[in-house]
């Protein structure tokens, strides 16, 4: 099993409950991420990434919650994100990271994953689903 960061009280988190949660968070991402220095096109890669896991939490698992922090490693500094929602999790992440099979602006999980540096998925087995990703300058 994966071991997923902890989100604390020093990390900036949104709820997403609707879709005007989705525009709010990524209006407040994009301003954190400029802050940090990202430019385009990692800034619009990030901005979509975090769009697509926003919209599958409100749509799919009923709403759920972001959050984020700067970090600071050997590789760099970046953004890394945590999303969690109370849905019914993914039986087959595998397949819900293909192409074609989401509905937003980058298709889906696969494009989350394709625009950032690390993205890893852990369906909950008491429902729900933590995505923990990351992106660097």
């Amino acid at each position: 099993m994966i071991s997923f960061p902890v989100c604390t009280a020093s990390w900036a988190m949104m709820e997403v409950r609707h879709r005007h949660d989705v525009d709010r968070l990524q209006r407040a991402m994009r301003q954190f991420v400029r802050n940090l220095g990202f430019h385009d096109p990692k800034e619009t890669e990030l901005l979509i990434a975090v769009r697509e896991l926003a919209q599958n939490a409100w749509q799919h698992g009923g709403g759920g919650i972001v959050c984020w922090h700067p970090v600071t490693t050997a590789r760099g500094q970046g953004i890394e994100i945590i999303c969690k929602d109370d849905g019914p999790g993914i039986v087959d992440i595998a397949s819900a990271l293909r192409d074609g099979t989401g509905t937003g602006l980058g298709a889906g999980l696969g494009a989350a994953q394709r625009l950032t540096d690390y993205l890893a998925i852990q369906s909950r087995a008491d429902g729900g689903l933590i995505i923990h990703m990351q992106k660097w300058l």
